[in-house]
């Protein structure tokens, strides 16, 4: 009972509470509203962070994870993790969304009653230092229904900030009022799956900002989900299977309802009326949770956040999650780490976003010992010989009991949020030069690492490619907030000059991420050519 009351407040990220059992069962709804006191600050077992992409003075996106557990003398704890990034001296502005988790029981394997994982509370602080710095929280719970069992929580973000002089994006990252009374400005929902024939449920939202209004596109960020058995008060089983699937968006509403806060919201249009381009997005959400049953009734939430303004596009491939029954057919082995690559991407930068999963045991519903899916890393450069941006990710998952015995499976989805369209390639007859940075061939790693035996040096190759003679200049490679500085000799159409870059003493922590910028200080005109002066890429140290 006490389980089921704690999952009811994560799935819409409040704080934890204990509340009466009886209150509880007597009202499905009211542990949303028991604003009662916050969870304690869990302390970190792992963390990490890496910049992705630094764009000096316009944009930087880092990659993340935090885990922290949960290992009490009885009932456990919401675990929570407190989040904090200090951003550039030239952004003003930033957002975090969650880009996968990870749920485990630290001893054997349990049935589940409710899962879920979450970020909220974001918000923009100075530091006592006066640099600005982005915060938030981070939720998960896993339990069976006694919420006995320890256990531990990782997930993984990415950071997107930018200075609002030069990109043009609005966000809305607010959490909501708990209020039924006043659910328009909530970013959550809860609904439930009850009453009906299938595990598959299929949820409408919205989210309202009058900054969306005039935006091409709003893309949806995902912050956090929630699963819980909602049949008998004390409940818990075996999984088969847990899917995701966060849809399409449009900047679009009509006559109908929606899952908003924790009501069925009537916006009381006009019958038969529709309304674009109103400061309105609306998008479906399609959930499974399910053991060898059929269905059974449960309950779902979810809380995004939503980014619109000129610069933002999305691509948002299709995504179907249907519901498994178990198959033992010929079924073996489990799911591996993979990497994957998405090529022609017409952006500047383009962002990753895991916006649909689906996990499940092939054969037979089980105990389960950890669960959970994320992108690990990713990177993104523009080849300069095709204008084109070039995405890659690694990809792993987990779904398993403490014997490890039943075959898995995993499909997912990942929407790319794009920020500025690259302008199409041009062949103009005009005279200019165009330095890139570039990878010389027969480099063997194919990478922009090229490092001395010491590890100590990092080369970097630039080339003319335009059709002019190219004066003097100014090479930039950014080593997170370090700046350093060549000066770059004169190159003329067609050729290249080598030039060498010191790491900095700290910049392996452990990896070491950098941006080369090719003109820094645009001394050269380029013409068409400014769009593709920036690469990034890491290196790894030099073990002696």
């Amino acid at each position: 009972m006490f389980l089921r009351s704690i999952i009811l407040i994560t799935v819409v990220i409040l704080p934890a509470v204990i509340i009466d059992s009886c209150e509880f069962c007597a009202s499905i709804s009211s542990p949303f509203c028991r604003l009662l006191g916050e969870t304690p600050v869990a302390e970190l077992t792992d963390s990490s962070s890496s910049t992705v992409i630094l764009s000096p003075d316009t944009l930087v996106v880092y990659h993340g994870s935090a885990c922290a557990k949960s290992n009490k003398s009885g009932t456990e704890d919401v675990i929570r993790i407190d989040g904090i990034k200090e951003l550039p001296a030239f952004a003003t502005n930033a957002t975090v969304f969650l880009n996968g988790w990870k749920l485990q029981y630290l001893n054997e394997d349990h049935h589940v009653a409710g899962m879920g994982a979450a970020i909220r509370n974001i918000r923009l602080e100075e530091t006592p230092g006066r640099v600005l710095a982005l915060k938030w929280e981070a939720t998960g719970i896993l339990s069976d229904k006694n919420f006995d069992d320890s256990y531990t929580m990782c997930y993984n973000y990415t950071i997107v900030a930018w200075a609002d002089k030069t990109v043009s994006l609005v966000v809305d990252q607010d959490d909501g009022s708990c209020s039924e009374t006043d659910p328009l400005t909530a970013n959550f929902f809860s609904g439930d799956n009850s009453n009906s024939t299938t595990a598959l449920s299929s949820y409408r939202s919205f989210l309202f900002n009058p900054g969306f209004v005039s935006s091409p596109t709003v893309a949806i960020l995902p912050r956090g989900f929630g699963y819980v058995w909602s049949g008998d008060c004390d409940e818990d089983h075996h999984l088969l299977q847990v899917a995701y699937s966060l849809g399409h968006s449009a900047p679009f509403v009509n006559h109908q309802k929606y899952n908003k806060g924790l009501s069925n919201f009537d916006l009381s249009f006009p019958l038969n009326t529709g309304i674009a381009d109103s400061g309105f997005v609306s998008w479906n959400t399609n959930v499974i949770f399910k053991d060898n049953d059929g269905r059974r009734d449960y309950m779902f939430g979810e809380m995004v956040s939503g980014l619109g303004g000129a610069d933002v596009s999305i691509i948002d491939p299709p995504y179907t999650i249907l519901p498994h029954e178990d198959n033992c057919d010929g079924a073996t082995g489990h799911t591996k780490p993979e990497d994957y690559v998405v090529k022609n991407i017409p952006f500047k930068y383009a962002i990753p976003i895991l916006t649909g999963w689906e996990l499940g045991y092939v054969c037979d519903d089980e105990h389960i010992t950890k669960a959970g899916i994320r992108i690990d890393s990713w990177n993104y450069g523009i080849d300069p010989s095709t204008g084109k941006g070039t995405l890659t990710y690694k990809l792993s998952s987990d779904f398993s009991d403490k014997n490890d015995d039943n075959p898995d499976f995993r499909t997912h989805n990942v929407a790319i949020l794009g920020i500025k369209p690259l302008k199409p390639a041009v062949i103009s007859n005009k005279s200019s030069a165009d330095l890139i940075p570039i990878i010389p061939k027969g480099t063997p790693s194919n990478s922009f690492c090229r490092m001395d035996a010491a590890g100590n040096i990092l080369f970097v190759t630039i080339k003319n490619q335009g059709n002019k003679d190219a004066g003097p200049s100014m090479t930039t490679v950014m080593f997170g907030s370090q700046r350093v500085n060549v000066n770059t000799p004169p190159v003329k159409a067609g050729e290249t000059t080598e030039l060498q870059f010191r790491f900095p003493g700290n910049c392996f922590d452990p990896d070491c991420e950098f941006t080369i910028i090719a003109d820094f200080e645009k001394q050269v005109d380029e013409s068409e050519g400014e769009m593709n002066n920036n690469v990034t890429g890491v290196c790894k140290p030099v073990i002696l």
